[in-house]
């Protein structure tokens, strides 16, 4: 396709191995969370990832931005400093039905059937997938999440997977000076990498544990086979090459 990997970063000391192997040109980064990538902004096209998908999978314990490896508020960062013209983001079908935590505020009071008054709470809530839309909405980017199963491309297996494609077409809310926080990340910047639980999907509920939460528009398919949860990931750096020489596989 004509495309030179720039750069790669993977944790996992084995997977890193066979990175090095097939893009012996590329440079090589091991901590996404410590790594600063602003050496290649306005250098890159395309900027892929498949930040980890355990917070997210229904093979393991979901336990969404209380999961050490919820790592998405660190790619966000990277996409920040790198300003690629594109972004494709992948992860697990699970990550479409998983929501993030929220606290409730009490707005006012009802009565019930017995004349009695009861307090009325609204829960601030949002859907993984949306937190992750708008994050890249406010850095600029318009982003469409896609289901696309590997058996579409000719896998002998179902194994839905989620794709984020975002294109750059603007610079952003933050860079606008509208001073809001991205969903899902805290700190005096959106590219703080400490999660925030609280969405900003405001939900109506009793005191009970029964919240009401809009449904999302992409659904999996019943079916979905379950999930890998121990599937290590990485991202890489694209750059177009000019000569039109493909320098590595994928």
């Amino acid at each position: 396709m004509g495309w030179q990997n720039a750069f790669h970063c993977e944790i996992d000391d084995f997977c890193n191995t066979i990175l090095n192997y097939w893009f012996k040109d590329a440079k090589s980064y091991t901590d996404v969370t410590t790594t600063d990538f602003r050496e290649w902004r306005g250098k890159i096209n395309v900027l892929t990832g498949g930040f980890p998908c355990q917070p997210f999978s229904v093979a393991g314990q979901r336990k969404g931005t209380d999961d050490n490896r919820y790592l998405w508020p660190h790619m966000l960062r990277a996409i920040h400093e790198i300003k690629p013209d594109w972004v494709v983001g992948e992860n697990v079908a699970g990550i479409l039905t998983m929501v993030q935590p929220g606290q409730e505020t009490e707005v006012g009071s009802q009565s019930t059937l017995f004349g009695e008054s009861e307090p009325v709470f609204k829960r601030r809530q949002q859907y993984v997938v949306e937190t992750i839309c708008r994050d890249l909405e406010r850095e600029g980017y318009s982003v469409q999440p896609v289901l696309i199963p590997a058996c579409s491309v000719g896998a002998p297996h179902r194994r839905d997977r989620v794709w984020f494609i975002a294109h750059r077409d603007g610079t952003g809310l933050q860079a606008q000076g509208a001073g809001q926080q991205a969903a899902g990340t805290t700190g005096d910047n959106p590219w703080n990498a400490s999660a925030n639980a609280s969405g900003n999907r405001d939900t109506p509920c009793r005191k009970s544990q029964e919240m009401e939460i809009d449904e999302f528009i992409l659904t999996p398919c019943p079916d979905s086979r379950r999930e890998e949860s121990q599937r290590p990931d990485g991202f890489s750096g694209l750059l177009r090459d000019t000569t039109g020489t493909d320098t590595g596989q994928y």
